[in-house]
C-alpha cells in the first residue's frame, strides 16, 4: 500500500506523503485497499466511517477509478460522506462530481517557492 500510494501521488500538487507510521495509523483507525485485476494490483484505497481519502489507480488500469470509488463508498457507513482531493487534480475532481459530490470548500492552500533550499 505504501509504496503504491506514494507512487500514484507523488505527481499531485499537494499529495501527502505516506511513511510506515501513516499505514500503522490507518491499519489501526482506518481502512486501506488494494484493488485487483486478474491477481495485479490495479489501485488503492483509503476509507473511515464517514470520509473517502484516497482512490489511486495504476496507469495501465486508468479508466477504473469510477468503480474503484463506488466499491469504496459502499464501505462508509455515514450518510454524508466527505472526501479530500488536491484541487489541482482535475481527473479525481471530474470523477467525484460525476458521482454527485461537489465542491464546498478548500481546507488549506499551498504555495511553491521559487528558490527555496529548505534550510
Amino acid at each position: 500500500f505504501l509504496r503504491h500510494y506514494n507512487a500514484l501521488f507523488r505527481d499531485i500538487p499537494n499529495a501527502a506523503t505516506y511513511y510506515q507510521a501513516d499505514v500503522d495509523r490507518i491499519l489501526k483507525q482506518e481502512r486501506a485497499y488494494l484493488a485487483s485485476v486478474q491477481g495485479e494490483v490495479a489501485g488503492i484505497g483509503e476509507v473511515t466511517d464517514k470520509e473517502l481519502c484516497a482512490i489511486g489507480v495504476l496507469p495501465p488500469f486508468r479508466g477504473l477509478g469510477e468503480r474503484l470509488a463506488l466499491t469504496l463508498l459502499r464501505e462508509i457507513s455515514a450518510e454524508e460522506v466527505t472526501l479530500r482531493v488536491s484541487s489541482s487534480n482535475v481527473p479525481a475532481l471530474r470523477l467525484y462530481e460525476k458521482l454527485g459530490f461537489s465542491r464546498r470548500r478548500v481546507l488549506s492552500r499551498w504555495y511553491g517557492l521559487a528558490g527555496f533550499t529548505g534550510e
